[in-house]
């Protein structure tokens, strides 16, 4: 018998989205009028159901209107990952967002241990 597909990286932030979103009682539409900037109700739809890339700017509003560190929506794995092109990519994006340096160090461990995590999937076939 074959194993279910594991989710992916977007499908399981955006399964976290929906659960803590549902969690405060809010609408897909009340949801995306209330980030900076607001989303359509078929954005959110589209990010919960793991179909559309996050912004990190997208990502800290989401966990500001769920009153949830960053952390909450993104996997957690014990994983530890070396310096590669990825972690580059996203430590240019947060200089970008201009965040503090604390947020910034710990959104990039968290999303490179998420990513590490996939990868060990995928290499599984899982």
């Amino acid at each position: 018998m074959m194993e279910p597909d594991k989710p992916t990286l977007n499908q399981e932030i955006g399964r976290r989205i929906h659960q803590l979103r549902e969690d405060a009682g809010l609408s897909q539409e009340e949801f995306g009028r209330a980030l900076v900037p607001p989303l359509t109700r078929a954005a959110v739809s589209n990010i919960e159901k793991g179909r559309q890339n996050l912004y990190v700017r997208t990502l800290c509003s989401i966990a500001e209107i769920l009153k949830v560190p960053v952390t909450a929506v993104l996997p957690e794995t014990t994983h530890n990952l070396a310096s590669d092109p990825l972690k580059a990519r996203i430590e240019l994006q947060l200089e970008k967002e201009k965040l503090p340096a604390s947020d910034s160090h710990q959104i990039l461990a968290t999303l490179m241990k998420a990513s590490a995590k996939s990868k060990r999937n995928r290499d599984q076939g899982k």
